[in-house]
C-alpha cells in the first residue's frame, strides 16, 4: 500500500508524491516507513531521504534538520532545509565544504572548533556525499527524466 510523502521547507512545498517506502534520517537512526505505519513524530538530522517504488530507489533528497509526522497514509516532513539531489551544484557544495574545513582547522580541529563550524562541516560533507552517490547511479529516475 503506497504512502503519500510531503516535504515542506520554509520556502515552499518541495514534494508531494506517493511511494512504497520512504527512508528518513531520524534522530535515533535511519527509519523506513511504509503505508499503514503506526503514527509517530520524530526529529530529523542531517542526511538523506530516500523514496522507493517496487523495491527500487526512485528519488533522493538532502535534508538538514526538521521533523517528520508519520500517519498510516502520509508522511509529512517539515524540513529546515531540503534539496532534491539534482538541484545540488557540486562545485558550490565543494567550495562550501572547503570553507567549513578551513574554519574548523583554524580553530584547532573539531574538538575545539565552535559547534556551528563543526555542524557546517558535517552538513557540507553529507550534502556532497548524497549528491555524488546519486549522480553515480544514472539509472535512477529523476524529475524530468
Amino acid at each position: 500500500m503506497p504512502i503519500k510523502v510531503e516535504i515542506v521547507t520554509p520556502e515552499r512545498l518541495l514534494m508531494s508524491r506517493d511511494a512504497d517506502m520512504v527512508v528518513l534520517p531520524g534522530e535515533a537512526g535511519q527509519m523506513g516507513v511504509m503505508g499503514g505505519h503506526a503514527p509517530l513524530m520524530t526529529t530529523l538530522v542531517t542526511g538523506e531521504i530516500l523514496l522507493y517504488e517496487n523495491d527500487e530507489e526512485q528519488e533522493a533528497l538532502f535534508v538538514n534538520g526538521g521533523i517528520a509526522e508519520v500517519r498510516p497514509d502520509v508522511v509529512t516532513i517539515l524540513a529546515d532545509v531540503a534539496e532534491r539531489v539534482d538541484d545540488i551544484d557540486i562545485q558550490r557544495a565543494e567550495a562550501a565544504r572547503e570553507r567549513a574545513e578551513a574554519s574548523v582547522a583554524e580553530a584547532g580541529g573539531a574538538a575545539s572548533a565552535p559547534p556551528v563550524h563543526v555542524a557546517a562541516l558535517r552538513r557540507s560533507q553529507v550534502r556532497l556525499r548524497v549528491a555524488r552517490r546519486r549522480r553515480a547511479r544514472p539509472g535512477m529516475n529523476t524529475p524530468g527524466n
